[in-house]
């Protein structure tokens, strides 16, 4: 950025906590008017300023561009290449509150992943021989897990926590499973089913059903039609069909409408519930 524009939007920051409203609604929407050119210094001055009001204030500017970048790629991804939307979507809802989070280098972690698996299994494993292997290391290596004591914790619905913290709820531990199998060269289909989110392997579904949530436990269609029946929900078929990518980042983004419906954050709430019906307008859920 050359100096002399930089100089102008340090000058618009400072204004971010002024006394006026009319001056820091100014300000706010000079640097969004500014937009994708100066982000990387908006992240910047997020990460140094002191300025509790300040910093807040640009947390809320770095949140409304990157919404118009999810919300835009909602409308225009080419979901044909299921893997791709599922990563992105997930770590771009995930930058929404994390204005900092450097994606690449959490794919570079799924990836560092699934090569530590790669040595602890063979070319010639079988499917489940693979499935071992991966939930020796995500959950006896790593130590991922469900959180029971926190489950509506909004961190449990944010990728980037919950590799972080090694704890999540069904649907985002389930994906962080599907794309270091999906490295590994296995490719698995969530199952969305009432109050619980499974995988299943998508070239022989419903031959078994894998319980992230529960250290990667195999469980039978059996034991889906109890969850379904401890939900309280009658059984019906659908409830074991596949779902796609965009019905799995709906499921995260309902995931935080009910936690900040719970919590009574109405920003967050439009701000969600917006996404999530962009993403169920579009005819596909």
């Amino acid at each position: 950025m050359e100096k002399k524009l930089k100089k102008e939007m340090e000058t618009i920051i400072s204004l971010l906590d002024d006394t006026s409203p009319t001056v820091t609604n100014l300000a706010r929407e000079k640097l969004l008017d500014m937009g994708d050119f100066i982000y990387p210094s908006l992240v910047e001055a997020y990460i140094l300023n002191e300025n509790l009001e300040i910093k807040k204030a640009l947390h809320s500017i770095l949140k409304e561009i990157n919404y118009e970048k999810v919300e835009s790629e909602i409308l225009f991804f080419d979901f044909e290449n299921e893997y791709i939307a599922l990563e992105n979507l997930s770590f771009k809802i995930a930058r929404l509150e994390y204005p900092t989070l450097q994606i690449e280098n959490y794919k570079n972690l799924l990836s560092h992943y699934s090569d530590n698996i790669r040595y602890s299994v063979t070319a010639n494993s079988s499917k489940l021989e693979l499935l071992q292997g991966i939930n020796w290391y995500l959950f006896t290596v790593l130590g991922l897990n469900g959180d029971t004591a926190k489950y509506y914790d909004p961190q449990n619905s944010y990728l980037n926590r919950v590799l972080d913290r090694k704890k999540g709820i069904p649907v985002t531990l389930s994906v962080i499973y599907m794309l270091v199998a999906h490295r590994l060269g296995l490719d698995l289909s969530g199952i969305a089913l009432p109050g619980h989110f499974v995988l299943t392997v998508s070239n022989t579904p419903g031959k078994y059903y894998i319980d992230v949530f529960n250290k990667g436990k195999i469980i039978s269609s059996n034991d889906c039609k109890e969850i379904i029946k401890r939900a309280g929900v009658g059984f019906e078929e659908k409830y074991l069909q596949p779902v796609n990518s965009r019905e799995i980042i709906s499921r995260i983004l309902r995931n935080l409408i009910y936690v900040y419906k719970r919590e009574q954050d109405d920003e967050q709430l439009l701000l969600y519930e917006t996404l999530a019906n962009t993403i169920e307008s579009l005819g596909m859920i």
